[in-house]
């Protein structure tokens, strides 16, 4: 059973005791307005309604909370089953999606199932409202989004780093600007601020989306330049990354160059 009809079968379960639950409430409301104009002939009958209607949605409910707390949705939440439950309907929607491991890349989004705290880690958002069919429409809106992504303060930050690695035992004579810093040792250095959640998954994607912004890259008179080329065979040295078409792109390194006028 997928979690959309585990859900479809407790709402009708849970209805009659919810419908119980606001006639209740009207006919309590209904008293306090009959008992405030000082309409005493039929508030009795009105009592009675209320707490009748309310004593019906109460054992409902407690009938509904037994089972629901038996249900097997919490381990359903996080399996195999309930991530192609969700990207059937991501795709369904027309959504941009592609996994990798325990991650789901719907750009801009990184999208982590966290069945410990029963939520969905968007980004860094804890996002509680996990129904497939719920949480693949926000994710739709977040895709569909103009995008907001900061590449100038991205990119200042990159080569603040930048500079502090390049400058790094220099011999006489030699320059910072040129040289290639592994995209590695920055995002160490980005990480390792105390306090920092800043995952490297979340720097790749960062690094795509600044590849991918078409902007010129410009930063405090240099350019940057990424580069996949060299060390791309040494694992270690190299990020990857699924882009938005689902293609595996790798990157390297980075170098700023003086921009020439």
């Amino acid at each position: 059973m997928h979690f959309e009809d585990i859900i479809v079968e407790s709402l009708e379960s849970i209805e009659p005791a919810i419908k119980a639950a606001k006639k209740g409430a009207a006919a309590a409301n209904a008293s306090g307005k009959m008992l405030g104009d000082g309409e005493i002939r039929n508030l009795n009958k009105k009592l009675a309604e209320a707490e009748e209607e309310l004593a019906r949605a109460a054992e409902g409910i407690r009938a509904f909370r037994e089972s629901w707390t038996a249900s097997d949705i919490y381990d359903y939440f996080g399996s195999e089953d309930y991530i192609n439950e969700l990207l059937g309907l991501l795709e369904e929607s027309g959504v941009d999606v592609h996994r990798v491991a325990d991650v789901l890349y719907v750009y801009p989004a990184l999208v982590r199932l966290d069945p410990n705290s029963q939520a969905a880690r968007v980004d860094k958002k804890l996002e509680l409202k996990i129904r497939p069919r719920t949480l693949a429409g926000s994710l739709k809106n977040i895709q569909n989004r103009p995008s907001k992504f900061p590449t100038g303060r991205f990119l200042s930050s990159l080569f603040k780093v930048y500079k502090a690695l390049a400058s790094r035992n220099l011999k006489r004579g030699e320059e910072w600007v040129g040289k290639s810093i592994l995209l590695r040792d920055i995002y160490e250095m980005l990480s390792a601020a105390p306090g920092s959640d800043y995952t490297e998954q979340e720097f790749v994607r960062d690094i795509y989306l600044l590849d991918a912004s078409g902007e010129d890259l410009e930063v405090r008179g240099h350019i940057a330049a990424l580069e996949a080329s060299s060390g791309t065979r040494d694992e270690k040295k190299t990020l990857s990354i699924i882009t938005r078409d689902g293609q595996k792109r790798l990157y390297n390194s980075i170098r700023f160059d003086p921009m020439t006028r």
